[in-house]
């Protein structure tokens, strides 16, 4: 955490002044965090008596309660939740415990880069995933009457959350996972699974792939989902030409995934299963994307 609690009291001073000026139901996001710390937890616990409060339960695989502010009493705390090819996992560094309240996603997350005004860049941890819950919150506050209680929007998420889709869930952690209702429609796992359902390209049998297919430089802000289907193969990136360490290829395992970026070639590795790729790029420094191919043990 960068600063002290003693100037994120003073924000809190300044936040509480300008509710009082405007009257409205309001949330607070607290991407932020250290050790667990009783008179930050009875701060944080106050200024929640006036406005709903997110939190991120942090990144060190332990339990959330032994840290502040999401082990305070009215905060929701929001751990990690990352896809693979089997579907959605707590990221593995994400805190959790009896002090996490819902899952939401926090891996790569696009967002706003120091570097100027403009750039993007990928992120990942609690502190992206609270966002996002926060966002829901005020949605939700902003057609609520006024006294609107965090116990209120709490049980909003909770009534409204994916239960027992996540898997691997440590011991007494709530499997709930954030989600907005669109008309009424409930997404089923099958449509959460693998990229959410949606590929650009599935293979079942040997070939390759280049990507961009016409030769020029990939696009900013791109996201593209593809699936290998054989039931296991050979695979080789022949090439590939990425911006370092923000531009990734990526190809995911059942526990686990590789990244690719930057400029190389000549990378081969067996699978033993059919295996989701992804590829991700910023909105800055573009290149001319990569080449793979694969040989099916069975065609």
């Amino acid at each position: 955490m960068f600063g002290t609690w003693g100037t994120i009291a003073l924000g809190f001073d300044w936040i509480l002044k300008d509710i009082k000026r405007h009257g409205k139901p309001s949330v607070i996001n607290l991407s932020i965090g250290g050790s667990a710390d009783g008179l930050v937890n009875e701060l944080v616990e106050k200024v929640g008596e006036t406005v709903v409060i997110v939190t991120a339960s942090g990144n060190d695989g332990k339990d959330a309660c032994d840290y502040a502010p999401g082990s305070a009493a009215n905060t929701i705390n929001v751990g990690n939740v990352m896809l693979n090819n089997k579907g959605f996992f707590p990221e593995e560094k994400s805190n959790y415990g009896s002090c996490v309240d819902i899952y939401a996603p926090g891996t790569r997350i696009l967002s706003a880069s120091k570097a100027d005004d403009v750039s993007n860049v990928y992120k990942s941890g609690t502190s992206m995933a609270a966002p996002h819950v926060a966002g829901v919150v005020a949605n939700y506050l902003s057609a609520a009457p006024a006294g609107t209680t965090y116990a209120e929007a709490r049980d909003m998420l909770a009534s409204t959350a994916l239960n027992d889709t996540i898997q691997g869930v440590p011991p007494e952690t709530p499997n709930s996972f954030l989600h907005v209702p669109c008309d009424g429609a409930v997404p089923t796992n099958d449509t959460l699974d693998n990229c959410f359902g949606r590929y650009a390209h599935v293979f079942d049998r040997s070939g390759s792939f280049r990507y961009p297919a016409n030769g020029g430089n990939y696009a900013n802000n791109e996201y593209l989902c593809f699936e290998i289907a054989c039931s296991g193969f050979e695979f080789t990136v022949d090439w590939v030409d990425l911006e370092e360490d923000v531009d990734y290829l990526r190809f995911i395992e059942p526990d686990s995934y590789t990244e690719i970026t930057g400029s190389w070639s000549d990378y081969s590795q067996h699978m033993t299963s059919a295996t989701v790729f992804m590829f991700m790029t910023d909105s800055t420094i573009t290149g001319a994307g990569f080449n793979i191919s694969w040989e099916c043990a069975s065609p």
